[in-house]
């Protein structure tokens, strides 16, 4: 069933008539695809760098030129349960942790308040 029949049967007939693409023919990319693409490969670059560094000993992160860690899988899985492990009791997490959840649970809280409290103002 087409895609414009498959419209009209949900609506009861009263479907949008919308053109067809022959089957099997893909869209082309547009112009904006040559300059969307390397910015999100420059933008995705410090996520990869993160985790890259995350799985590595302390002596590969400090090595120049910088390399991936060696011993891809298995090493990679017991340096980032040792690192993860680390920094989750080396660093107050929990306490960040509660921060961040009154801070976000307080601002649309007070978001609400606010026009209140113009109004209220403006009373005076």
């Amino acid at each position: 069933m087409s895609y414009v029949a498959l419209e009209r049967a949900e609506t009861g007939g009263a479907g949008v008539a919308v053109a067809e693409r022959p089957p099997g023919r893909r869209r082309r990319p547009s112009a904006w695809h040559l300059l969307l693409i390397p910015i999100a490969l420059v933008m995705l670059f410090p996520f990869v760098w993160l985790v890259i560094t995350s799985v590595s000993t302390l002596a590969e992160t400090r090595s120049f030129p910088p390399s991936l860690p060696a011993g891809f899988p298995l090493q990679w899985i017991e340096n980032a349960v040792k690192n993860y492990g680390d920094a989750w009791t080396l660093a107050p997490f929990g306490r960040w942790v509660l921060n961040t959840t009154v801070v976000t649970v307080q601002t649309p809280a007070g978001a609400q308040q606010a026009p209140q409290a113009r109004l209220d103002r403006a009373r005076l």
